[in-house]
């Protein structure tokens, strides 16, 4: 009796995966076609896009060659070296820092975080690490 069952399961099976095959090669047979369409269709719509976008870092990348190159050239001849320029960014940070908006936002910020913590420390529970 076992035996007959186990062949009738095996059939069953063998049954399934055949109709899961077919299955399959009907549903490749519509969504490969389909998706070279959408492919097409995505690349038809977006090629302006793409090209705009690519021709547009083209010219972002010369002018920022061209910039730095200028201001290198601009830099050697008056003399202004390395330390100059970190010490002017430096400053320009320190007026930013200073600001009292910018000021008030990090304590601000500072305080959601401590709280945050409390909340989630609260949250997960001490797990017996206790400090006595």
């Amino acid at each position: 009796m076992s035996l007959g069952f186990a062949a009738r399961t095996m059939a069953a099976v063998a049954a399934s995966a055949e109709q899961d095959a077919r299955r399959a090669r009907r549903t490749r047979k519509v969504l490969v076609p389909m998706g070279a369409v959408a492919a097409a269709s995505l690349l038809w719509v977006g090629g302006g896009f793409i090209v705009s976008a690519m021709a547009t870092a083209a010219m972002w990348a010369v002018d920022l060659l061209i910039v730095s190159i200028v201001g290198v050239a601009r830099n050697a001849e008056t003399g202004v070296d390395l330390w100059s320029v970190a010490r002017s960014l430096g400053r320009a940070a320190a007026a930013f820092m200073s600001s009292p908006a910018v000021t008030v936002s990090i304590i601000a910020i500072q305080g959601v975080a401590m709280v945050a913590l409390i909340a989630l420390q609260r949250l997960l529970g001490s797990d017996g690490e206790f400090y006595r």
